[in-house]
């Protein structure tokens, strides 16, 4: 079987590094758009594509498009439209990409498969029926198929047996983890809100070293208040996925705690003895209400508190 993968995001290069054993591809091609904040995809393919002439970057800046952008395009139509025939699978990972999405229209759609990216896959798969459809690779295992649609599975098994997750052979340190989110930065809460929920968990465990991971889009500065007065703040910039960070670094959390990202998923289906709690927040107001909707009211499906109340820690 051979594939083709086009990446725009570091945990959709993820899913090719699963996707490559699990369909068992002997031969690949991994396309890496970069658009200037790369720095976790670029340390990814250090890590588990060294020295391979398979992968292939470029770059395509979203804003605007310039003449040499356009050119890409073309060359890389081209080449699909050329060589689709040689390929079993041609793997997506964002279909809501412009880019990404003019394949739709020249591929054939048996051959076509959508990676995870993040959690837009819940709001994706919403809006497929059973006529019009894409076939997934997906860690959302409770996720049923349409008519005509194949969902296989990542049950991340190549970075369990790489890392020797079923074996217990990481330490669980005594520190909880809070994930970073973009939530006042798009919009869906204002910045006071959100550092006022952080400053609730502070005060829910003194006695508890917490360890801020912000996303990689997050504005870190609006934290520098709470770093100065909380001692059980600490800061921790990472510049690989938070799945690798934990794989790498051989230890997991007393808890986990963000408030609905993609990263409570993937961490619960790698460590399945860790704590992954959801902080409710007010979204009521916000344009994307209803694709939050989508996920929070899946999270008890998949092992994850959801907490009534922030105090409820």
């Amino acid at each position: 079987m051979n594939g083709i993968f086009f990446i725009e995001a570091p945990f959709q290069l993820i899913g090719a590094i699963e996707a490559i054993r699990t369909y068992k591809l002997k031969k690949y091609i991994i396309y890496i758009r970069l658009s200037g904040n790369d720095k976790q995809l670029i340390n990814l393919v250090q890590i588990f594509f060294p020295n391979d002439t398979n992968i292939r970057y470029f770059k395509l800046q979203n804003k605007q498009y310039s003449f040499y952008d356009c050119l890409i395009v073309i060359r890389t139509l081209l080449f699909i439209l050329i060589y689709k025939y040689k390929f079993e699978y041609i793997f997506l990972g964002n279909f809501e990409s412009k880019f990404l999405n003019l394949f739709t229209y020249i591929l054939p759609r048996n051959k076509i498969v959508l990676l995870d990216d993040g959690i837009k896959t819940f709001s994706i798969q919403e809006r497929f029926t059973d006529k019009h459809n894409y076939n997934m690779f997906t860690i959302l295992y409770k996720m049923h198929p349409l008519s005509n649609q194949i969902i296989r599975y990542n049950k991340f098994e190549y970075l369990k047996s790489l890392y020797d997750v079923d074996n217990k052979t990481f330490s669980k340190v005594k520190k909880i983890l809070f994930l970073g989110s973009k939530l006042s930065e798009i919009e869906i809460i204002e910045e006071k809100v959100y550092l006022e929920i952080i400053k609730a968990i502070i005060d829910k465990f003194p006695l508890y070293q917490i360890v801020y991971v912000p996303h990689r889009e997050e504005n870190i500065d609006k934290l520098n208040d709470l770093f100065l007065t909380h001692e059980n703040l600490s800061l921790q910039i990472i510049d690989m996925p938070i799945e690798i960070y934990l794989l790498e670094n051989r230890f997991s959390y007393y808890k986990i705690l963000s408030f609905y990202s993609a990263a409570l998923f993937s961490i619960k289906l790698l460590f399945q003895d860790i704590e992954v709690l959801s902080i409710p927040f007010d979204y009521s107001q916000s344009v994307y209400k209803d694709n939050i909707n989508l996920v929070l009211k899946r999270l008890d499906e998949y092992e994850i508190k959801v907490l009534d109340d922030v105090r409820t820690v």
